[in-house]
C-alpha cells in the first residue's frame, strides 16, 4: 500500500519539475533568441517522456497553443478558457497548479488533469504557461492494487475539493472525477490539520467508514484512505453474535465476549497506525531525491530561508558549500547514464559521512550539484566540512561494478553572518564561488565571503 501511495507524489513531483525546467529554459535568452522550430526541439527534449504524461505544450499570453511536443505543427487550438491557463494568468506566485479532470482537446479523454506553470517575459509580466497532460488510469491503476477491504475507498482530490481518482467507481460504473466533494466541517478539518482520521458516511453509498488523511506537501492534493467499520468489525461481529447466544446460558460466556472485544479494539489501532504511515511516507517523498536518498531541491529551499532567519534572529553565521562534479558529462557520456548515477551516490554517501552535527544537511540541488547548510558555523569550520568531504570522496570504497577512475568535485564555500535581506545573497556567493573553482582548474576549494573575503585550497 504504501509503494503505490509514494509513488503518486513522486511522479506528480517529477513531471512539475520537468515543466519548472522548461520555464527556466524558455526564459533563457539565449534560447528565446533560436529559431521556432530548433527552439521547441531543444525545449522538449529536456522534458523527456512518460507513458503516462500527454502532450506537452507552450501556450502565449492570450491562450493560444504555439508549440506541442507531439507535433512539430501544432494545430491553432486555444486554452484561454481552461481553469489551469486562467489560474496562472490571474493569480501571483501560483507555482505548479493542477487542474480538474478535464476533457483534453487533442483526445485523451475525461480522466486526465492538466499541469501547469507560469512563464514571464523579460519585465516580469505574464507571457503564457507550459502545461502537461496527466491520464489519471495511471493513477486508478495504483489505487486498484491497494487493498482496503470488499467496502473501501480511496480518494485523491485538489485541496479545492474536486475529485480526481477515486477507486473503486461508484456502482454506477462513474468514477466522480471531476465532482466537488462536500465542503462542510470535516472537509475544512482536513484542510486545516493537514493529516489525521475520523469516522464519518460517504454521502454517495450511504457506507460509515473510519478515514485517515494526509495533505501531500508542497502540492494541492489530498490522500484519503477510508476502511468500512462493517469490514473492520466483520470477524467481530460474526463471532460477537455467538457469544452473545452463549452468554445466555452460561456466564463464562461474558468474558469470551469481552476478550474478542478488545482484540478487536487493538486492531483498529493497528489499522489507523498503518494509514498514518502510510499518510507520513508520501509527504517525506515529496522532499527527498530517490536516487541519492538526500533532500531535493524544494527541501533546500526550504531548509535555507529558514536557517537564514533563524541565523539573524540569534546574530549567528551560516555556512554553504556548493559541490560539483567536474566533467560529469564527459563521465556520462563515456560510460553511461547507469555509472554517472552511482558516482552521485558515492558523492551523496561522502557528503553524509562528512558532516558530523545533526543541524547540517545535505540536498542535490540539480543535476551533478549538491548543497551543503552549516548553521552556527564561520568560514574556517566551513572550509573544515569541505576537506572531510572531499577526503571521504577521494578515499572512497568504489563498488566493483565502477567502471573507470570518478571524476573529481570541486567546491565553492561562502559564510555570512545575516544582517538583512534574504539567503539569496548567500546562495549567489557560494555558487560564484563554485565557478571559480571551475575557472581555477577545477579539483580544489574557493572561497568568497560577503564582506569581500576570498581564498582557495587545492
Amino acid at each position: 500500500m504504501r509503494s503505490k501511495g509514494t509513488s503518486i507524489a513522486r511522479n506528480i513531483e517529477v513531471y512539475g519539475s520537468a515543466l519548472q525546467r522548461l520555464t527556466d529554459v524558455l526564459a533563457s535568452p539565449e534560447v528565446a533568441g533560436l529559431a521556432p522550430e530548433l527552439r521547441n526541439k531543444l525545449v522538449f527534449s529536456l522534458a523527456g517522456r512518460s507513458p503516462d504524461l500527454g502532450p506537452i505544450r507552450i501556450v502565449d499570453a492570450l491562450g493560444n497553443v504555439v508549440a506541442d511536443s507531439e507535433s512539430g505543427r501544432p494545430r491553432e487550438e486555444t486554452v484561454a478558457d481552461h481553469d489551469y491557463f486562467l489560474a496562472q494568468r490571474d493569480q501571483q506566485g501560483l507555482g505548479l497548479y493542477i487542474s480538474a479532470p478535464v476533457k483534453d482537446r487533442l483526445g485523451y479523454g475525461a480522466d486526465s488533469v492538466a499541469l501547469s506553470r507560469k512563464l514571464l517575459d523579460g519585465n516580469g509580466a505574464f507571457a503564457g504557461i507550459v502545461s502537461a497532460v496527466l491520464r489519471l488510469g495511471y493513477l486508478r491503476t495504483l489505487f486498484q492494487h491497494v487493498d482496503v477491504g470488499p467496502h473501501g475507498v480511496i480518494t485523491l482530490f485538489s485541496t479545492d475539493g474536486t475529485i480526481l481518482v477515486r477507486e473503486p467507481s461508484l456502482s454506477n460504473g462513474t468514477t466522480d472525477a471531476g465532482v466537488r466533494i462536500n465542503t462542510g466541517w470535516n472537509f475544512q478539518r482536513m484542510l486545516k490539520e493537514k493529516t489525521g482520521s475520523f469516522v464519518g458516511r460517504y454521502t454517495p453509498d450511504g457506507v460509515n467508514r473510519m478515514r485517515a488523511f494526509r495533505q501531500i506537501d508542497g502540492l494541492p492534493l489530498m490522500i484519503v484512505v477510508g476502511l468500512a467499520l462493517d469490514d473492520i468489525y466483520a470477524e467481530w461481529w460474526q463471532r460477537a453474535t455467538w457469544s452473545i447466544v452463549i452468554t445466555a446460558l452460561v456466564c463464562a460466556g461474558i468474558i469470551i465476549l469481552a476478550w474478542r472485544f478488545k482484540r478487536e479494539l487493538k486492531r483498529r489501532e493497528l489499522a489507523e497506525s498503518d494509514l498514518a504511515e502510510l499518510a507520513k511516507e508520501l509527504s517525506g517523498m515529496a522532499v527527498t531525491d530517490p536516487l541519492t536518498g538526500l533532500g531535493n531541491r524544494r527541501h533546500f529551499d526550504s531548509l535555507i530561508q529558514r536557517e537564514w532567519r533563524r541565523a539573524a534572529r540569534a546574530k549567528s553565521v551560516l555556512s554553504l558549500l556548493m559541490i560539483d562534479i567536474d566533467h560529469f558529462k564527459d563521465f556520462n557520456d563515456r560510460y553511461g547514464h547507469p555509472q554517472g548515477d552511482e558516482v552521485l551516490r558515492i558523492l551523496a554517501k561522502s557528503i553524509g559521512a562528512g558532516i558530523r552535527r545533526p543541524g547540517d544537511s545535505g540536498a542535490r540541488y540539480g543535476g551533478e550539484e549538491f548543497a551543503v547548510i552549516l548553521p552556527d558555523t564561520d568560514l574556517r569550520g566551513a572550509l573544515t566540512v569541505a576537506d572531510n568531504i572531499r577526503a571521504a570522496y577521494m578515499n572512497r570504497e568504489e563498488p566493483r561494478a565502477l567502471a573507470g577512475e570518478p571524476p573529481t568535485i570541486s567546491i565553492g564555500v561562502s559564510s555570512v553572518r545575516p544582517a538583512g535581506g534574504g539567503e539569496t545573497a548567500l546562495v549567489r556567493s557560494a555558487d560564484q564561488a563554485l565557478y571559480a573553482a571551475k575557472e581555477n582548474g577545477r579539483n580544489r576549494t574557493e572561497t568568497i565571503a560577503l564582506n569581500g573575503g576570498r581564498g582557495a585550497t587545492a
